[in-house]
C-alpha cells in the first residue's frame, strides 16, 4: 500500500458510508485506501481557499461525484483552487465518477441485481429516497451487498460520458488487494 494519505470529498451521504465500510472491512479482499471523508458534492460545491489550504502535502485528493449532470463549471473551479492553493498536481487529484448515479454504479457491480427497483428491494427500502437513507444508516453494508454478488472491482471502474470522459476515471487508484 502507498503511503500517501487521502482526501475524499463525496458527493453525499450513500458514498461516505460505502467508502468507509469498504476501509474498514473485513474478510475482503480488495478494500478502499484509507483516508478522511468529507461530504462535500465536487459538481455543485465550491472548495473554499481555507479548505484547500488545510490539505497536507503528500495528499491525493478524491472527487467522488455522480455524472448525472451536464455542467463541469463548478469542478473545474475546484480543480482550479486545488491546484493553486494546495499546490496538488494532476496525478494528485483523482476522479471518481458514478456513471449516471451511484445507485447505478451498485447495480453494474453486482451479479444479482438487474436494476435499480433491485436494489431498492434488497434493502428493503419503498423508494429511492428510503433506499438512501437505509444505505445510509446501513451498519452491516459490506454483508448486505454480497447478498447481491457485489464485487468492488467493478465499481467506478467504467468511463464516463461527455463531458465528463474529460477527466480520468480514477475508481481503481483507490481501490487495493490486501
Amino acid at each position: 500500500m502507498d503511503r500517501n494519505i487521502y482526501q475524499y470529498y463525496v458527493e453525499g451521504g450513500c458514498e461516505y458510508n460505502f467508502l468507509h465500510s469498504y476501509m474498514h472491512a473485513k474478510n475482503q479482499d480488495f478494500l478502499i485506501r484509507p483516508g478522511r471523508i468529507e461530504i462535500l458534492n465536487p459538481i455543485t460545491e465550491r472548495i473554499s481557499d481555507v479548505k484547500a489550504m488545510t490539505i497536507k502535502k503528500g495528499t491525493r485528493v478524491v472527487l467522488v461525484f455522480d455524472t448525472d449532470v451536464n455542467s463541469t463549471s463548478i469542478l473545474e473551479e475546484n480543480i482550479r483552487t486545488l491546484k493553486r492553493v494546495s499546490g496538488l498536481s494532476n496525478k494528485d487529484i483523482i476522479f471518481v465518477m458514478s456513471v449516471k448515479c451511484f445507485e447505478e454504479e451498485l447495480v453494474f457491480s453486482s451479479k444479482k441485481l438487474n436494476n435499480i427497483k433491485g436494489l431498492i428491494k434488497l434493502f428493503n427500502a419503498e423508494g429511492v429516497n428510503a433506499f438512501k437513507s437505509e444505505f445510509t444508516n446501513c451498519k452491516n453494508l459490506v454483508d448486505k451487498l454480497s447478498q447481491a454478488g457485489f464485487d468492488i472491482r467493478l465499481m467506478w471502474s467504467r468511463s464516463a460520458h461527455k463531458p465528463f470522459d474529460q477527466y480520468p476515471s480514477g475508481g481503481n487508484a483507490i481501490k487495493y488487494r490486501r
